[in-house]
């Protein structure tokens, strides 16, 4: 009578073969992820300048994008005897950073909705590999990502 199934050192080389395959793909997935955070993160900020272009038309007032690079944080704020904050502050995922700060720390759209020095850029980097995506807010409001 023949016995079924696999021996010990059968599986033990399966399992091998499989540790050496997910230990080369390792570095390909965090790759991937520290590009997915870096995407992430332009798209935030997009969303941000967008909340930003919105509330001032809604408030029919000054409403600022505030870029803060030392925290990595950017937050939507308008003026009413002081600073009111306008949705919640996003701080940029671990790995990720401003390149330097942008010239003013802050966009500024007036009642009308158009941005008051334009146009601006925002870079963001990859602390890692130094990959770059670049935010530009047009004279019309416009955002790009590139």
């Amino acid at each position: 009578m023949k016995e079924r199934g696999f021996s010990l050192v059968e599986i033990s080389l399966v399992v091998l073969i499989l540790l050496i395959l997910g230990s080369a793909a390792m570095p390909f997935f965090a790759e991937s992820i520290e590009l997915f955070r870096l995407e992430t993160s332009a798209s935030v900020i997009d969303t941000k300048v967008g909340d930003a272009r919105l509330n001032a038309l809604k408030l029919n007032r000054n409403v600022k994008l505030v870029i803060d690079t030392a925290a990595r944080t950017v937050q939507v704020q308008y003026e009413d005897g002081g600073p009111v904050n306008v949705g919640a502050t996003e701080t940029l995922p671990s790995g990720i950073s401003f390149v330097a700060p942008p010239t003013p720390p802050e966009i500024t759209f007036d009642p009308v909705g158009w941005p008051t020095t334009a146009p601006e850029t925002i870079r963001l980097k990859r602390d890692r590999s130094g990959d770059l995506r670049n935010i530009t807010i047009s004279p019309t409001g416009r955002v790009t990502i590139n």
